[in-house]
């Protein structure tokens, strides 16, 4: 049982907003996302941050790769924060902020993670970056496709010679968007196929300033035929800025390899084994419509 005191709504007025931005979001460059600013409760907000642990305690992470990210922290397991954090966690699993999502994205069914997967609470020092990535897009431990990025930010009082902005890139690898890291801001993107972001430049705060975040991801347990294709191909991964961003990977039996014979190699990497329906399901996404009804009435 989470013992809280609140007299604040957790979220502002969330239907307004998903008026407002729903179609802002869909149509936007260079991949589906929005900006929403105070639309948590400063006072739940507040008390989040007063939970929020310090750099130096025992409760972090520490993930660097040369080259890819310096300085990043984040926590483990959801028992690990306060009961205000958790609270909070759970409401931005809840059914209401799922329909927010849904309504706000156009994506239907989507799922939070429980176990909060690349998710929870992030933190990175001064001196700190994120080469521009994609993200993963299969979870294995759901068994589910990763189809939407939610991050809130925490800083109060930062300031634009800082940086730490979320930028978002294309596949021709040039800025597209670029949102500050201000309190009380949220940002949420789909996770698609080369979908490129991070913030390359380190980061300039005071040493006693750190970039706090919170972040959720949410799940699918199926995908739609009009983003199956760049899944499929899609190799999630950090890019080189000397190179031009590609979803397909670099080893030559990719290039020349048929995307059904991949989808199907892909498959059975996640799962191990599949069944005939699994594999009929993944072959006719690649054929004909006359062709799969003919098949179709061949089975029967």
């Amino acid at each position: 049982m989470i013992d809280i005191e609140l007299q604040e709504e957790p979220f502002r007025d969330l239907e307004s907003v998903c008026r407002k931005k729903g179609e802002e979001y869909r149509n936007a460059e260079p991949f589906p996302h929005a900006q929403l600013d105070d639309i948590v409760s400063d006072e739940l907000l507040e008390r989040v941050d007063e939970e929020f642990p310090s750099p130096d305690s025992g409760q972090w992470q520490l993930l660097e790769k040369p080259k890819k990210s310096k300085n990043k922290q984040i926590t483990g397991p959801r028992e690990d924060v306060g009961p205000y954090t958790r609270y909070l966690f759970g409401e931005l699993g809840s059914p209401r902020f799922l329909g927010f999502l849904e309504e706000l994205t156009g994506i239907r069914k989507l799922i939070s993670d429980p176990y909060l997967h690349g998710g929870g609470l992030h933190q990175i020092r001064s001196g700190g970056f994120l080469e521009l990535h994609s993200d993963f897009n299969w979870a294995k431990h759901l068994h589910m496709f990763r189809r939407i990025n939610l991050i809130l930010y925490l800083n109060k009082d930062w300031k634009e010679e800082y940086g730490g902005a979320l930028e978002l890139w294309d596949d021709k690898l040039e800025k597209s968007a670029s949102y500050l890291p201000v309190w009380n801001r949220l940002v949420v993107q789909d996770v698609t196929a080369g979908a490129l972001h991070g913030f390359p430049v380190p980061i300039r705060c005071p040493e006693e300033m750190t970039r706090k975040s919170i972040a959720m991801c949410y799940y699918t347990a199926d995908l739609p035929v009009s983003v199956q294709t760049g899944y499929d191909v899609c190799e999630p991964d950090f890019v080189h800025r000397t190179d031009r961003a590609h979803p397909l990977p670099h080893p030559l039996w990719r290039r020349v390899c048929p995307p059904v014979v991949h989808a199907l190699l892909k498959r059975r990497r996640q799962t191990k084994s599949f069944s005939p329906l699994e594999f009929w399901t993944i072959v006719t996404r690649f054929l004909p419509p006359f062709l799969v009804q003919a098949l179709h009435r061949i089975r029967r």
